[in-house]
């Protein structure tokens, strides 16, 4: 079915017994050893001796080889051979992994969002690839996904309960360990579907649950055919990861609006009054108005978005700020917005009237600095009652991102104003 041998690489030759093997872990029913040939460390994958004789086994651990050769990805360990020496007998050889288990490696670090997100993102790639190549894994669980000291990559491993629709035969139960799908403590072989479900139960377990509710939901589904296609979990992990991506840009947008009024208020007294009053107002307003573009940028359809963003259409006279909703179970920090937007909502109505009856630019540059600070203050305030009450970064940031886009629209608004007169 495939070649005996990965065809990128230069033969091996450590089937001789010449070659120094190390024993470094005995299982159930394998043997790992290692060996170094040309300066590269290699595994060797093995049967114990009393299983060597037995054709069933010999056959299942050829089948490991056969669907694990096919593979040179990354994110999953190389197969390069297939050999049989005097004292090992036939053997698997792969390339040798310097990595700690995904569990080890989440207990040892301190890892942030980002970086557990940026984990389950690799993982669901990599399974996406098998599974488009008509394999799945059957035994996935911690233990079997190596992240690389070297650069902190995913290395998904041990292929030995692995199956492909390729193979009629040499069929057996997989998987029966607190990672299994429900089908599978039912002594079924398990499919792509199992190993969507153990998916959904690791990203649980790397603590993107407020993020990935919907997807953890969906995967550990008790009806295999409720699950979705691990093509589509990745799909909406992509989209997730790109909506996350805007927060930074968010911050950023605040500062430069921040920058913007306080460089009016530069120009304003370096230049002289006579000189900017007619057009300092507009060139700060279409600044502003390329922020608010900035951020309020559609993404692409995904699940839905954790933040409702306000209806554009709306004028500074009647400006009523909508609480978004962040959909994260926690009443007490939805009251809190909800007296944050009622807080702003004052402030638009006070400054609103003033600033469409203003004719003199530079009075309204100075109302727009005093009423920015003012709001840029309620924020403040709110975040700080946030993290008292013990809420996680990423919420607070779901709530910021709700508030300055609103705070954006308004701005935009006066913008519009500014333009008919």
């Amino acid at each position: 079915m495939f070649s005996a041998s990965n065809s990128s690489l230069s033969p091996l030759d450590i089937s001789g017994a010449e070659s120094a093997i190390i024993l470094i872990s005995e299982r159930a029913t394998n043997i790992l050893w290692q060996t170094v040939r040309h300066g590269r460390r290699l595994i060797l994958k093995g049967l114990r001796p009393d299983l060597r004789v037995k054709p069933e086994y010999v056959a299942m651990l050829r089948k490991e080889f056969e669907l694990g050769i096919k593979f040179d990805n990354p994110g999953i360990v190389r197969i390069l051979d297939w050999i049989e020496r005097p004292d090992t007998g036939p053997c698997i050889v792969m390339e040798y992994v310097d990595g700690v288990s995904l569990s080890e490696y989440i207990d040892k670090k301190h890892l942030s969002r980002d970086e557990r997100f940026r984990l389950a993102l690799e993982l669901a790639k990599v399974l996406s690839l098998l599974h488009a190549s008509g394999v799945s894994h059957r035994d996935l669980k911690p233990d079997n996904i190596l992240v690389t000291r070297t650069d902190n990559h995913i290395k998904l491993i041990d292929f030995g309960l692995s199956d492909s629709d390729d193979f009629t035969i040499l069929k057996r139960s997989a998987a029966t360990n607190t990672y299994g799908a429900p089908e599978q403590k039912d002594d079924f072989h398990g499919d792509s579907a199992s190993d969507v479900y153990t998916f959904g139960v690791i990203i649980q377990q790397l603590g993107l649950t407020s993020s990935c509710r919907a997807i953890i939901k969906r995967c550990t589904a008790t009806d295999p055919t409720k699950r979705p296609p691990i093509s589509d979990v990745l799909s909406r992990l992509q989209n997730i990861e790109k909506r996350h991506g805007r927060l930074p840009m968010i911050s950023t947008a605040v500062i430069l609006i921040g920058i913007i009024v306080a460089l009016t208020i530069t120009l304003i007294i370096s230049r002289g009054r006579e000189n900017v009053e007619n057009n300092i107002v507009t060139d700060t307003l279409v600044m502003t108005r390329i922020v608010h573009d900035t951020i309020t940028a559609p993404t692409l359809p995904s699940e839905p978005t954790p933040v409702q963003s306000v209806p554009e259409e709306q004028t500074p006279t009647s400006t009523q700020p909508s609480s978004s909703k962040i959909i994260i179970n926690n009443p007490d920090a939805d009251q809190l917005f909800e007296n944050l937007c009622a807080d702003m909502k004052k402030i638009i109505d006070s400054y609103t009237p003033r600033f469409n009856s203003m004719t003199d630019n530079v009075e309204k540059a100075k109302l727009m600095l005093e009423c920015n600070d003012r709001v840029r203050r309620l924020l403040e305030d709110f975040k700080a009652k946030l993290r008292d009450q013990g809420l996680r970064l990423s919420h607070i940031a779901q709530y910021e991102s709700a508030f300055l886009i609103q705070w954006s629209n308004y701005t935009a608004q006066w913008s519009n104003t500014a333009d008919k007169h």
